[in-house]
């Protein structure tokens, strides 16, 4: 257990799974925050998407790699660690009679 400082570098943060173990992780911690912030207006998967661009840009912020129009590809990036996240709540099941 020596590298336990060395959970999340901008490294990891920027490979996919160590992008969605922290989007899993604050979005589960804060979404009902959230939620009651919003007055539920923010679906759980655009919430993840977004926090999931915030991570990735900012990993990308840190190591240099901004340019070229990166922030471009975090941003669809940010849609494949969110799905990869699993965050996305299920729709309901349609009410009979």
């Amino acid at each position: 257990m020596e590298n336990l400082d060395r959970l999340f570098t901008p490294e990891i943060l920027a490979t996919l799974a160590g992008a969605v173990i922290a989007v899993r992780l604050v979005v589960e911690y804060s979404k009902e925050f959230v939620d009651k912030w919003t007055e539920k207006r923010l679906p759980t998967f655009l919430y993840a998407v977004l926090m999931a661009y915030v991570v990735l840009y900012g990993a990308g912020a840190i190591l240099g790699q901004l340019g070229n129009g990166m922030w471009f590809a975090h941003l669809f990036n940010g849609f494949l660690v969110a799905v990869a996240a699993g965050v996305m709540k299920k729709p309901d099941p349609p009410k009979q009679g």
